[in-house]
């Protein structure tokens, strides 16, 4: 079975929270040696309940745990460790694997239609442009960033999502689902047309 990579951004995300923090705890440990009980000391030492502002928040916890899950199931997999269950110590925890919480503490800010509105009009035109796009369409960042102007269909009134841009790198779509086109609204067309009008990058490829 041919496994689909992870984009970019998640396999730079990934990377940068395994260096920075399961290396630095984990990294000299016998992954066979690792207890549930060991990790959950581990999160609960990290977490701003143990450290306050300085630590992090239980959901950004809640990643970590995923990110060993899945080291330790390949690990399994390809036969690096042995595949009883009992030596994945982030194992599902009513097998007796390692707890975490994953309640967060985030909460929405509502905004009035007035408040919206000023802080759009105080954005400059290209900013402006964005954030109608991205509250018209629901496109990730990556999709819309690699969008270009030959993927507007002006006379459909829609957008074709054909590449992903994250970090300086191309890509495609996450599926099949992501690669359909969206609905273009005669508000969102009138500011692409107003910045396409205004930027020196005007070209369809660009």
């Amino acid at each position: 079975m041919v496994v689909k990579p992870k984009s970019h951004n998640t396999a730079d995300c990934y990377v940068g929270n395994i260096r920075r923090y399961l290396l630095d705890c984990w990294g000299d440990c016998f992954a066979e040696e690792v207890e549930p009980s060991d990790v959950e000391q581990w999160f609960f030492s990290i977490s701003k309940d143990a450290k306050g502002e300085n630590g992090l928040a239980w959901d950004t916890i809640s990643k970590l745990r995923n990110i060993m899950l899945q080291i330790y199931s390949h690990a399994q997999r390809n036969k690096l460790i042995a595949p009883d269950i009992k030596y994945n110590p982030v194992r599902p925890s009513e097998l007796g694997g390692a707890r975490c919480k994953c309640d967060s503490d985030y909460e929405a800010v509502i905004l009035t239609s007035q408040e919206t509105f000023a802080i759009l009009n105080s954005l400059p035109l290209m900013q402006q442009t964005m954030v109608v796009l991205d509250a018209a369409t629901g496109l990730r960042y990556s999709e819309f960033a690699g969008l270009r102007w030959g993927d507007c269909d002006w006379e459909r009134n829609q957008i074709y999502i054909r590449r992903t841009w994250s970090r300086g790198k191309v890509g495609l779509p996450k599926s099949k689902k992501s690669k359909a086109p969206v609905a273009m609204a005669p508000l969102l067309a009138r500011y692409l047309r107003a910045w396409r009008a205004q930027t020196v990058f005007a070209k369809d490829t660009d």
